[in-house]
Parts: C-alpha cells; structure tokens; sequence
C-alpha cells in the first residue's frame, strides 16, 4: 500500500495518474506490502475462482513468481 499521500488526476499521458500529494525526498520508501490490504492468492487459489473473477484478479495484480498480490 502506499505510505505517501497521493491524488488521482489526469495525466498528460492520457488517462488518469497517481501523482504525490506532497515532497518525495529521493530514496524514500513510498510504498510497503500489508497483507489486510493486498492479499497474496496463489495460481491454485487463482484457478480455483469463477472465471470473472478469475479476470479481475489478474488485471488488478502483481506477479511476484509464486503468488498474485491484489493490488487495490
């Protein structure tokens, strides 16, 4: 999750962005993993899921070579 404060606005790139809310001095920690937050589900549980689901946990997850870490 995130550990900073950030907003949601559009991007010059297209689309909308998270942008920092506030100062960043280089070489800090931005973003830390907390399990009540993003839960790790493994390829079995993955499988296990209706397919719509299935989707959603794939399109909202990082891949971290073992397990799905939902991203939210």
């Amino acid at each position: 999750m995130l550990i900073v404060a950030t907003e949601l606005k559009p991007s010059p790139l297209g689309g909308v962005g998270v942008f920092a809310a506030e100062f960043i001095p280089a070489g800090s920690v931005v973003w830390e993993r907390h399990p009540c937050v993003e839960p790790e589900i493994t390829l079995a549980e993955l499988e296990m899921l209706p397919s719509v689901a299935r989707e959603f946990v794939i399109s909202h997850s990082a891949f971290d070579g073992e397990h799905l870490l939902m991203l939210m």
